[in-house]
């Protein structure tokens, strides 16, 4: 079983520096491989991701749509318009931090740039605007940091 944590972004923003960013949170390196493709369920949207089995921290999903905006889908949570959604995908368990970790570092940058965010909490099926409940719902982000990042290396 995994945990997905997601984070939706509302501002408008460039996706290709927002793209290097999430990219560099999971570890990605030159060799490693992605993926785009229009998003099965909603041809408006598309999806960059990476495989598993490269050695990356998670597995990373980013939607967004070409023309904007990505639709609202009250089936899907998202009762209003926003720019992107972000998917951190790990095991359950000891990796659970790191996921804490990636949403608290990528709501930092966000933050350094006026964004406006929000994640989701999987165990309760709700959006928050802060990261008070992150700890107690996800993980604890001070833990999460993979080892490379830690040491600068």
């Amino acid at each position: 079983m995994t945990l997905t944590t997601t984070v939706r972004i509302y501002d408008p923003t460039p996706l290709e520096p927002l793209w290097s960013f999430v990219r560099e949170l999971v570890g990605s390196t030159d060799d490693t491989e992605w993926r785009e493709r229009v998003v099965s369920y909603d041809p408006a949207m598309r999806s960059r991701f990476n495989l598993s089995g490269q050695g990356c921290h998670a597995l990373l999903s980013l939607r967004f749509s070409p023309d904007g905006f990505l639709p609202v889908d009250e089936e899907d949570y998202r009762s209003e318009p926003c720019m992107y959604e972000v998917d951190f995908d790990v095991p359950y368990g000891e990796a659970q931090n790191f996921n804490a970790w990636a949403v608290r570092t990528l709501t930092h940058w966000l933050d350094d740039r006026r964004i406006k965010w929000q994640w989701w909490d999987d165990f309760a099926c709700t959006w928050h605007d802060s990261l008070e409940k992150l700890a107690q719902r996800v993980g604890d982000p001070d833990l999460g940091e993979p080892v490379a990042s830690r040491s600068g290396e």
